[in-house]
């Protein structure tokens, strides 16, 4: 299980009582990740409530769940990019989640996982099979989001079906929807 402050939940009042919490749950062993972490936007609040979060990771060697958003997402991409390294976070810790095509290389070039969500309004199974044409499986993670927002539960085993549909092999399918974020968490 993974704990965090989403972005654009971050509360107003209370933050270092959360944090407290957040590492609490570390320390017991009741959570192997953190996130939904990451930047909404460009403000310094909400990096430095980032930070406070990875740090907390970082202290548990634990792997991280980087939100990136729809508005800016280049640009905040480039700065969650820069918060990796000024923490010394390992980049094979990350995934880099919400990418757009043009981020999966850079994504990959950085060391961090690249992550697409599937879900309506978002990457489809034939976006998923253009992407892995042009990238390969290595390094991806498809997912999906069950959360405040219309979503599909059946995301991930519709993409699984399309990837075969379109002529890709078992294995290269298993990577992108189960095996690569395996290595990213704990056993």
């Amino acid at each position: 299980m993974a704990v965090g402050i989403h972005p654009r939940s971050i509360p107003i009042e209370g933050t270092k009582k959360v944090l407290g919490h957040i590492r609490a749950l570390f320390g017991n062993k009741q959570v192997s990740a953190l996130g939904e972490v990451g930047l909404e936007t460009d403000s310094n609040e909400g990096e430095k409530i980032l930070v406070q979060q990875m740090r907390i990771a970082n202290e548990y060697a634990a792997p991280i769940i980087i939100h990136t958003p729809r508005s800016n997402k280049p640009k905040i991409f480039n700065k969650l990019l820069l918060v990796i390294e000024s923490e010394k976070i390992d980049p094979g810790r990350v995934i880099m989640d919400h990418l757009t095509p043009d981020l999966v290389p850079k994504a990959r070039s950085a060391g961090v996982v690249a992550g697409l969500m599937v879900q309506p309004g978002k990457p489809t199974p034939q976006d998923v099979a253009d992407i892995l044409s042009k990238n390969g499986p290595e390094g991806i993670v498809v997912n999906s989001d069950l959360g405040n927002t219309p979503s599909d539960p059946l995301a991930l085993p519709k993409v699984a079906h399309h990837l075969d549909w379109a002529g890709f092999g078992v294995k290269e399918i298993e990577l992108v929807t189960c095996s690569n974020i395996r290595t990213l968490l704990p056993p």
